[in-house]
């Protein structure tokens, strides 16, 4: 049987700077995803997320990003680039990074990681380009 891949979409629909990942959720509850693609409400990274790297052989998270591209962008970071830029204080980044920085401690092997960030405001069609982008990177290698 093959692992599992989950697309893990980060966020707060509530909050307007925080609703990519919801965004982007929504949208792929709607679409037929490639076999073995589970997509998943996040929510706000809290560390029972830790949970899903269990069995899966991708992870590809999506959360909203600030700082890293032009105003409704889509970007793809690497998992140490996240660690790297949190400021050590648990403001909004500091979930993902938590999670990318701790999950090598709790989960053995741990699974192909994906990062897609987009840059608020999450217009639709970065909604549409990250969700595009998440399926890719959870049926690749």
């Amino acid at each position: 049987m093959t692992k599992p891949s989950r697309i893990v979409c980060i966020g707060n629909p509530f909050v307007e700077e925080d609703a990519a990942g919801s965004r982007v959720f929504a949208l792929l509850r709607c679409r037929e995803l490639p076999p073995g693609v589970e997509a998943i409400d996040g929510g706000l990274a809290s560390p029972s997320l830790f949970l899903l790297a269990e069995g899966a052989r991708r992870l590809v998270f999506v959360d909203s990003v600030s700082g890293w591209a032009a105003p409704g962008s889509v970007v793809e970071l690497a998992p140490e680039d996240v660690i790297e830029s949190d400021p050590g204080v648990y403001g909004h980044a500091a979930g993902l990074a938590f999670l990318l920085r701790t999950l090598p401690l709790v989960s053995s092997p741990v699974p192909g990681i994906s990062v897609i960030g987009l840059e608020t405001p999450a217009i639709r069609e970065s909604v549409e380009m990250a969700a595009d982008l998440a399926i890719a990177r959870a049926g690749a290698p």
